[in-house]
């Protein structure tokens, strides 16, 4: 996540989602890890128009449509910290330390963030791109910007449902989101994997046996009402897990 994003168009769709996710009066307790990097000279975050079109727009969340709309009266508003101090996703926990590329530091800042989160329900990661690919060595440049499978494994493994932010390549859809859905399988032993898509990104919510019933119920309420244009679906691995 860069500072540089917020408030366009996916990070509402984002907020949207997770907003449903912990519920009214935060019936789940999501651990947001911004995984923050710096600001960087390109254009992303430049999709505002939605603020222009509140018809179409503000009925997914009015509350929220408000919020955003509000924050960029001011360019100093444009952080995450707009987010956490105006509390828009209700009971959520928030990590907010800039991740570097250094591996050592990494390590400590995975670490640093486990131990504020232990006593939530969902862990979600934010990464500028999504989760690692075979370019992305940790502790390389860029690296920051995405997710290793590793920590991902030792949040669930920590008892944690995990949701994880990931921009779509160039590779026909389906078949990416089946592969990042048929390595989940492979190296959480989990059986199903429930996904969200908008126009530029995917979203992959592994959850723990304990919230399958809640989770279930905030999909079905996703299907029944909409929510900003997302589509779900839930995803069986090619698969099942292995026994033991």
């Amino acid at each position: 996540m860069k500072n540089q994003y917020f408030a366009d168009i996916n990070d509402y769709q984002k907020y949207c989602l997770l907003r449903i996710l912990a519920g009214k009066n935060g019936e789940m307790k999501i651990a947001i890890c911004w995984m923050l990097t710096n600001n960087d000279t390109r254009k992303d975050g430049k999709f505002l128009n939605y603020l222009d079109c509140p018809d179409q727009c503000k009925k997914y969340d009015p509350y929220l449509f408000d919020s955003l709309a509000s924050s960029m009266a001011n360019p100093l508003n444009r952080s995450i910290k707009w987010v956490e101090e105006n509390h828009l996703i209700p009971s959520a926990v928030y990590f907010s330390e800039l991740l570097l590329e250094d591996r050592e530091k990494r390590q400590n800042y995975f670490a640093n963030f486990h131990a504020i989160v232990a006593n939530t329900d969902l862990v979600f990661f934010d990464p500028d791109n999504g989760i690692e690919c075979k370019s992305a060595i940790c502790g390389r440049k860029g690296s920051n910007k995405y997710i290793y499978w590793s920590e991902l494994t030792n949040a669930f493994a920590s008892g944690q449902s995990i949701l994880v932010y990931q921009h779509f390549i160039r590779m026909k859809r389906e078949t990416f989101t089946r592969q990042l859905v048929d390595e989940f399988r492979k190296r959480l032993n989990i059986s199903d994997v429930i996904t969200f898509t908008t126009a530029r990104v995917l979203y992959l919510l592994v959850p723990q046996p304990r919230h399958q019933h809640y989770l279930t119920e905030k999909c079905a309420e996703i299907k029944k009402n909409g929510c900003c244009q997302i589509k779900m679906a839930k995803l069986k691995c090619a698969q099942p897990p292995a026994e033991g």
